[in-house]
């Protein structure tokens, strides 16, 4: 199985899962490769593009098959979201996102509390990695 999420999880990377993170222009990298020190950071650093964020939507859309994945994990498709007008092709890339997906969970902010994020969603794409699959004449994985 395939994990992409936006927001490093240390705890994740112990994990039988197959961890990618979004790097900016560079598109979506090993997780444990990241932290183990084998991308280092003036590396990351080029390839944040000029973005504040390290998130989905700044992966062009040349290097989003890095980040195909059975789940996503994401914590800034609210704020695009909630910013679609300034933000509409990130908000737009997010969208198509999650609609090819099923959400399983989402987990809203706690008024009062400190840290996190606005929300995090969890989305299946499973069945859309498996329709890519059968569409490039080739079985599905686990």
């Amino acid at each position: 199985m395939r994990l992409m999420i936006e927001h490093f999880a240390f705890d994740l990377v112990d994990s039988k899962l197959d961890v990618v993170f979004p790097v900016g222009i560079g598109g979506c990298f090993d997780a444990r490769a990241l932290l183990a020190g084998r991308i280092d950071y003036h590396q990351i650093d080029a390839l944040r593009g000029g973005n504040s964020n390290l998130d989905f939507a700044a992966v062009p859309d040349a290097k989003l098959s890095s980040c195909r994945s059975d789940f996503a994990i994401l914590t800034e498709f609210s704020r695009y979201y909630s910013e679609s007008e300034r933000f509409p092709d990130a908000a737009q890339k997010y969208a198509d996102l999650v609609s090819s997906g099923e959400v399983l969970a989402r987990f809203p902010a706690v008024a009062g509390k400190i840290g996190g994020r606005p929300e995090v969603i969890v989305v299946d794409l499973r069945e859309a990695t498996a329709n890519r699959q059968k569409a490039a004449g080739s079985a599905p994985s686990d």
